[in-house]
């Protein structure tokens, strides 16, 4: 059997230094953006996901919120393929980030590779709206 991982192609994710690889099809975070703290200290994440979906046998079907250490933060399930709708964009509501923490990981799931390559995406300190787009 041959690797799915083979012409992989390094991608540099703008200001965090975080270099992933990207192999064919694998699921890939485009965009991650958040709302400010709510009053509650829940923050809305939308995130974007680019995948050559197929159909229900091969397609991007969720993705995680992390911390650095691989802990699951929170989780977003996609219940069907979007081969017209690409980058596929979602939320994730109501999310608790720990105080004191600087950094997150994203990664997205697709139901044929499992997980693509995680970003690292900067929260920075205070309540201000995070914006994150990958190249």
């Amino acid at each position: 059997m041959q690797s799915n991982r083979t012409n992989l192609t390094q991608i540099r994710a703008p200001k965090c230094n975080t270099y992933f690889l990207t192999g064919p099809n694998e699921p890939t975070i485009t965009n991650v953006d958040a709302s400010k703290k709510s009053v509650f200290g829940k923050r809305d994440f939308f995130v974007s996901v680019l995948h050559k979906d197929t159909g229900f046998e091969h397609y991007a079907d969720g993705f995680e919120i992390l911390s650095v250490s691989g802990e699951v933060i929170a989780k977003r399930v996609l219940a069907h393929p979007h081969v017209d709708e690409q980058p596929v964009s979602r939320d994730l509501r109501s999310v608790s980030i720990p105080d004191g923490v600087t950094e997150i990981d994203v990664r997205a799931h697709d139901s044929v590779h499992g997980y693509g390559p995680k970003v690292r995406v900067p929260i920075p300190a205070g309540n201000v709206k995070i914006e994150f787009k990958a190249q």
